[in-house]
This record gives C-alpha cells, sequence and structure tokens, in this order.
C-alpha cells in the first residue's frame, strides 16, 4: 500500500517490515498523528523521505500484514468430497494438497478412480513410515460459532499467552438442523426452523433438540421432522399410504414409486429427490417424479419412514 494520507494508526500497525513500521509510526507522532500532515503535501516520500535508525530508505509502498480468522472442517479423502480440482485447492496444508493435486493428475482428472478406495490404494503423507492421507481439513466455513472455553483434561480452562480464555469446539450456525412440522386445532400445518447451532445449544443445555410441546396450550400437536437424506412417502392421485400395510414388503413396489428423500429443507421451502435418483438435476419435465420443491401445503399427508441398509421400511411415523 502507497504511504499517503490515509496511513492512519491503524494501517501503520500493519506494516510487516519492523524497521519500516517504528520508522513511519515517529514520523507519524512528530506531526501530532495526523496522518495527513506525516505524509502527504510537503511531507509525501517523495518529497520528505523517510530513513530507519539503520540508514535505510523507507519505499513509497510497504507490504501489509494482519491476521484474520479462518475456521476449517475435516472431510474423509473419497470422491463425494473431492470430485474436482476446486474442491482439492480448499485444503488448508499445502504439502497434502500438491498430493491430491497430483493423484488426480494421474487418473485423467477421474476423482471416482483417484479416490475410491483409498485402503487399497493409499495416497501415502509418509509411505517410509506407512502413513496414508484419510481425512484432511479445508477452509470455506465463514459463519461458526464456539460452544464453550477451551479446557484441559481436568476441565480448569486454558488461558492463552495475554491469560485470555480461548475459544473451542465450533459449528457453523448457518446450517438448519431440522424443521419440525405442527398441526394447529383447525389442520392447518406450521413450521419451526431450528438451526444447527440452536440444536447444539439445546442438547449442551439438556433441553430436546426437537421441541414435541410446542403451543401444545393453543392447539397445536407435533406432527414429524424434517431432517437432510430423511426418507417420507407420498400421497398421489392413485396412491393413499393410509389405506395400506407399509410395513408389509409386499406393496413395496407401490411404495417404492413413492418415497422421496430430503435434500435440502428452508423455511417455507422444502427440496425433496426420489430415492433412487442418483442425479441432482432439477429437470422442468421430470418434475413430481424425480424430485419435489414444496411449501408447507405440499407436504400435507406425507408419511415419515425409516429404512434400514437393506431397503427395509423398520419404522413409520417420527423416531
Amino acid at each position: 500500500m502507497k504511504i499517503g494520507g490515509s496511513f492512519n494508526y491503524d494501517i501503520i500497525s500493519q506494516v510487516a517490515n519492523v524497521n519500516f513500521r517504528e520508522a513511519i509510526f515517529k514520523r507519524f507522532k512528530e506531526n501530532g498523528s495526523d496522518p495527513k500532515q506525516a505524509f502527504s503535501g510537503a511531507n509525501s516520500l517523495a518529497k520528505k523521505p523517510i530513513y530507519t535508525i539503520q540508514k535505510q530508505k523507507v519505499p513509497e509502498k510497504v507490504l501489509l500484514t494482519w491476521h484474520e480468522d479462518e475456521y476449517v472442517i475435516r472431510k474423509e479423502v473419497n470422491p463425494t468430497n473431492f470430485s474436482n480440482i476446486k474442491q482439492i485447492e480448499k485444503i488448508v496444508d499445502r504439502g497434502i494438497k500438491r498430493k491430491m493435486i497430483r493423484r488426480l493428475e494421474e487418473y485423467s482428472g477421474n476423482a471416482k478412480e483417484a479416490f475410491s478406495d483409498i485402503d487399497k490404494n493409499p495416497i501415502w503423507l509418509d509411505k517410509r513410515n506407512g502413513i496414508p492421507i484419510k481425512s484432511v481439513r479445508i477452509k470455506g466455513v465463514n459463519n461458526a460459532e464456539s460452544l464453550h472455553d477451551k479446557n484441559d483434561h481436568h476441565g480448569k480452562t486454558l488461558l492463552n499467552s495475554k491469560g485470555a480464555q480461548q475459544n473451542a469446539d465450533f459449528v457453523q450456525f448457518g446450517n438448519n438442523h431440522h424443521v419440525a412440522i405442527y398441526q394447529d386445532a383447525e389442520g392447518k400445518l406450521h413450521e419451526m426452523v431450528v438451526s444447527f447451532f440452536e440444536a447444539v445449544r439445546r442438547s449442551h443445555a439438556k433441553e430436546p433438540v426437537i421441541d414435541k410441546s410446542y403451543n401444545e396450550h393453543i392447539g397445536w400437536k407435533f406432527l414429524f421432522t424434517m431432517k437432510q437424506n430423511e426418507m417420507f412417502i407420498f400421497p398421489s392421485e392413485n396412491f393413499n399410504p393410509k389405506e395400506i400395510d407399509i410395513m408389509n414388503p409386499i406393496n413395496y413396489p407401490e411404495i417404492s414409486k413413492n418415497i422421496f428423500r430430503v435434500q435440502k429443507v428452508a423455511p417455507g421451502d422444502y427440496s425433496f429427490r426420489h430415492h433412487l435418483e442418483t442425479q441432482l438435476i432439477d429437470n422442468s419435465k421430470s418434475k413430481g417424479f424425480t424430485w419435489k420443491r414444496l411449501g408447507l401445503s405440499g407436504i400435507n399427508g406425507i408419511i415419515k419412514v425409516r429404512i434400514n441398509h437393506l431397503g427395509k421400511i423398520v419404522k413409520v411415523g417420527e423416531y
């Protein structure tokens, strides 16, 4: 940054070179801490140079440095988390980033081949000592909140070098944890969107993460929650899930056509994907068949189900 009339105390404090910084501060204080008087007009560096105590001339442009808080999360190395070079560029450790890029290049940019089954085909952090790369830290989270202060194994608060408490265990509070759906006495549906941070706060405070008694005093009834990847059966023109035995495998072929997975939730805006659909493509021609985007009125009559790893329905309703 060029030294001039805007060079106030805060900016001078960010000058990277210590000797330059001290010399600039000296000129600044000699002129009543007025940046315009110190560094512009007759006192501009072009007309009146600044020298350090080592007799080195301070350049007209100096490098500034400062610290910023940056939050990181750890992600497993797999084709989903690192499907392209842009996702790899977010890796914090430069050495690991280079190794990941090299692996992707070895497989001609095919992430599925490069990062699948890394137990059998490891990416070595230290091959000599048998240390593979299985998970990495990535940057990109900009809205995190600390849950509590840092403590040692005895529960004693750990202070930093300045004697201040240190934050620990951060959560990204911008994400939604779930949407709770209620029905009032007149049959109208209502929602309560709960953020991930609020869900963690409730858990730490020993409160129910899902508030099933919300507005009970005015006749509201809790129905279910919707969280990412949970499954729901939708009624259709020719199909009413309340008229069949959902747990009976005989009915699975018909049920399967109408089971949708929660893709994402936002206030009054819910996206679903058919449970057999593998691509996230919102084609207008397939809307209602492979994907749905609905509001409160669109989820009236849906039934929540739990499916195990064998594809069997093991629970009907909230769980």
